[in-house]
């Protein structure tokens, strides 16, 4: 999993000590609001079939959607991307823009979008009770200070179920698919 943004958002976390990193994630959950597009980007480590991804992406939001029409909605656009199955390795792009609306991406071609859901994604990736708690991990890691006490490999977060790359920056162009390396889902 990826996440880009713009950097203020990188930066209003910037100066909270890896100790705090729950302030640190609840800071940044406010920032992203803000941020005019926030995009997650999934690399599946396995391939789903398209029940599979409907239900997997139903499991994540349903408890942060406004409305059961948004989930039909996504249902829709999944469909939509003209797959029978997401082999292991698609992409799967979620843009969560300022006024509400996410784009959904899969291997780098537009999908669709749904008005007025992109805070039910934020909350799902960033919030209190986030099904992904080891990109809550890489957030710290990698974008707080070091607390005074850390010294060299201390501060490592060590993901034994799979690599998160955490990463912060302009969010503008196609290029992102293309700048993340490694990442599981």
């Amino acid at each position: 999993m990826a996440l880009y943004s713009d950097l203020l958002a990188k930066a209003s976390i910037a100066s909270i000590p890896k100790s705090n990193g729950a302030q640190a994630i609840d800071k940044l959950h406010a920032a992203l609001k803000c941020a005019k597009q926030t995009t997650f980007l999934v690399k599946l480590s396995v391939e789903l079939g398209i029940q599979e991804m409907i239900g997997e992406i139903w499991d994540i939001v349903t408890p942060y959607v406004s409305n059961n029409a948004a989930l039909a909605n996504i249902s829709s656009l999944i469909y939509g991307a003209g797959k029978d199955a997401f082999p292991e390795g698609t992409t799967v792009r979620f843009d969560c823009m300022s006024d509400g609306e996410v784009k959904f991406g899969v291997d780098g071609d537009k999908v669709g979008s749904v008005s007025g859901e992109s805070d039910a994604f934020l909350n799902a990736f960033l919030g209190d009770v986030s099904v992904f708690p080891s990109l809550h991990l890489s957030v710290v890691e990698n974008c707080c200070k070091e607390d005074e006490s850390d010294s060299g490999e201390a501060g490592k977060a060590n993901f034994s179920d799979g690599q998160i790359n955490f990463v912060i920056k302009e969010a503008n162009n196609k290029a992102h698919f293309d700048a993340v390396r490694k990442f599981q889902h």
